[in-house]
């Protein structure tokens, strides 16, 4: 069945489905024109498809291959949503200047490489997790259990803006959704970056450390009352860089090293800086272990604010949490990983090796928290370089590590829907 199911995979239908997806813009809040694509991919691929519209902007695209019954459920899941928009105006923070070629929506194949935005995550893993079902429907593969292609909208860590219209677009949403309204698999496997099969992640805490200070002018800095926030939060920024490294010593565990950063500074107005704000706030993303909890996060930077007042008592802070996801852990007893470990071992012919000091996100905190036993299955790298860069991780693949990622699928397929639910362990 596996030999089958590999002989129908078409490489270069492997290339135009990645082609089409980074193609069609799909930024965070407005990914419904590719999940409705995807789903006209689907069905022409033999797979029953259907559109689930979230809002107006957003939607996931669910595939389906039912199994004669008496076996598993398995998920492929993938979202499909960018970091990036893609145009400058809005990614400007991103770079010094215009974004480089390779993280605009309009793909171009270098060699075996092919580069646009979200090419590498999350994109070909989407298009894998579709042509391995298309292969197996092509190939006629009869399964036991059912095989669900579901690649979502809102999976990249992302708030919406206080003045977007909807405020739930990131963060999972699009695979909550899709849970909610009825998609229950025994078994997921997500496709992110890390050639390896991992079976526990960070979560991911968004904190707000406000600086306090007093509404005040330029030219009146020598009369009035002077106590600058943007200042005073320079200080901060300074210790809190330090608390970051103490954190993730103080929480690294097992295969997890969870990592915290300042992300972001708002404080003033660009247009007038002649006025002096009454606070400035910092933005932190601080990662989880999947052994800790939000609470206990958000405790132990209480602590290292109040010792950083302690040592500046001119500081006056204020502390509110306002992201609080969960580390999760699947047994990796479960067969999913087990089945995940083999497949690697299968077709990289080597004993397969964890990822330590892991501290990536994805929307496996959702499944699992729903219940779900679920595996991160990653290709290899397609950065060459000794100084990797972002936009080489996010937008860049080497199509036949796509090749050799679809054959790991396709086993993973026929190991668990191609069993009764009786052989599974």
């Amino acid at each position: 069945m596996l030999d089958r199911a590999r002989s129908a995979v078409d490489s270069a239908e492997i290339e135009r489905l990645l082609v089409g997806m980074v193609n069609t813009p799909s930024p965070t809040g407005g990914e419904a024109p590719l999940a409705r694509w995807l789903v006209e991919q689907m069905a022409v691929s033999g797979l029953d498809a259907s559109y689930q519209a979230i809002s107006e902007g957003q939607g996931n695209a669910i595939g389906r291959i039912r199994g004669a019954g008496g076996g598993p459920t398995l998920l492929l899941y993938g979202h499909i949503d960018t970091h990036l928009s893609g145009r400058d105006e809005e990614d400007s923070p991103a770079t010094h200047g215009t974004l480089p070629a390779m993280s605009r929506p309009a793909a171009y194949r270098d060699g075996d490489q092919l580069f646009g935005l979200g090419a590498g995550n999350p994109k070909s893993y989407s298009a894998c997790m579709l042509s391995a079902a298309t292969a197996v429907a092509r190939a006629g593969i009869p399964l036991h259990g059912d095989l669900v292609v579901g690649l979502a909208a809102g999976g990249m860590p992302m708030n919406a803006p206080a003045c977007a219209p909807q405020q739930n677009i990131g963060q999972g949403a699009g695979c909550t959704f899709m849970l909610q309204q009825g998609l229950r698999p025994d078994f997921a496997v997500i496709g992110k970056p890390g050639h390896a099969v991992a079976w526990e992640e960070v979560g991911v805490c968004y904190f707000r450390v406000r600086v306090k200070g007093l509404f005040g002018y330029a030219g009146a800095r020598h009369i009035l009352e002077y106590k600058n926030p943007i200042v005073d939060a320079a200080t901060v920024i300074r210790e809190l860089e330090e608390w970051c490294q103490r954190y993730t010593a103080a929480n690294t565990s097992d295969y997890v090293a969870p990592q915290a950063a300042i992300g972001a500074i708002r404080g003033g107005w660009p247009h007038t800086p002649s006025f002096i704000p009454a606070w400035t706030d910092i933005h932190l993303d601080v990662r989880v272990s999947p052994r800790g909890d939000p609470l206990n996060v958000r405790r132990q930077l209480d602590s290292a604010l109040e010792e950083i007042c302690a040592r500046h008592p001119e500081l006056e802070l204020d502390l509110r949490m306002e992201l609080a996801i969960p580390g999760s852990r699947t047994d990796p007893e479960s067969w999913v990983i087990g089945s995940c470990v083999r497949a690697f071992e299968d077709v990289e012919r080597r004993p397969h090796v964890p990822i330590e000091e892991t501290s990536g996100a994805t929307d496996a905190e959702i499944l699992r928290m729903w219940g779900i036993p679920t595996a991160r299955f990653g290709m290899a790298s397609s950065v060459r370089s000794e100084t990797p860069s972002l936009e080489m991780d996010m937008d860049s693949v080497e199509l036949p590590s796509m090749s050799r990622f679809v054959d790991a699928l396709l086993y993973v397929i026929v190991d668990t829907c191609g069993r009764p639910l009786s052989e599974i362990r």
